[in-house]
């Protein structure tokens, strides 16, 4: 899931690169951010930046507030530049779909209305991503291992959660398996392990890593041999016989 903010009234889009730089500053939102541009006008240098996109699939439904945050302190630093071009913020959770509408004005220093409806939309959103990213009921036979993208089932995640909680584990094991801890959510960001391992599973399933499901669970597997769930996701079962 990807939101799109876009600045209308920033022709040079310099208050894009602004938005940009403050949502990099955000640990959880690293990797998440970047621009999505076109080609330019005859008239014009260089490409157009059309929207600043932060792509959320995945992501603990907290970091819809961790947005509201830095839009809040965004916005306040650009109503206190006294340079600054009067622009509005469009807030999308598809491409032509306006969810909010800001203004770079501030109304009776009051948060516009339309931003927090947008905050608890994201949020409701990204909470049933959570839930189907890990559902309650195992939905894959332990012994699968599959080449193409797939996710942790739930009690692969749970058993992820309970041997590998720390971020020094999480560092290693990612490492191990190949796969650098940059591709997901800071471990630090999620509001907790089982939210982190939700969004790696997630992540993985929509191919951020091709088998990295199997990598992982591989490399634990040689960690932890006697582990039921760990060494039941690299028994694959054999192909049939004569």
């Amino acid at each position: 899931m990807d939101v799109e903010l876009a600045v209308d009234g920033d022709p040079s889009g310099d208050e894009a690169r602004s938005l940009r730089r403050w949502l990099l500053e955000t640990p959880e939102f690293r990797g998440r951010v970047s621009l999505r541009e076109s080609p330019p006008d005859p008239a014009e240098l260089g490409r157009r930046i059309d929207a600043v996109v932060l792509a959320l699939g995945g992501a603990a439904e907290n970091s819809a507030e961790s947005l509201l945050e830095v839009l809040q302190g965004w916005l306040s630093s650009r109503r206190r530049t006294p340079a600054a071009v009067p622009f509005s913020l469009q807030l999308r959770l598809a491409p032509g779909e306006i969810t909010a509408s800001v203004s770079a004005e501030l109304a009776n220093g009051q948060l516009d209305e339309s931003l927090r409806a947008f905050i608890d939309e994201l949020t409701a959103r990204l909470r049933s991503n959570a839930e189907v990213a890990c559902p309650a009921d195992v939905t894959r036979p332990p012994g699968e291992i599959t080449d193409g993208p797939a996710g942790f089932a739930a009690h692969e995640v749970r058993e992820l959660a309970r041997v590998f909680n720390s971020a020094p584990r999480v560092d290693l094991l990612l490492r191990a398996a190949g796969l650098g801890p940059e591709l997901f959510l800071a471990f630090e960001s999620a509001p907790n392990v089982l939210a982190y391992w939700t969004d790696v599973g997630h992540q993985l399933a929509l191919g951020r890593s091709p088998r990295g499901r199997s990598r992982i669970l591989a490399v634990a597997a040689d960690e932890f041999p006697a582990n039921p769930v760990f060494r039941g996701a690299r028994e694959v079962p054999p192909g049939p016989t004569g």
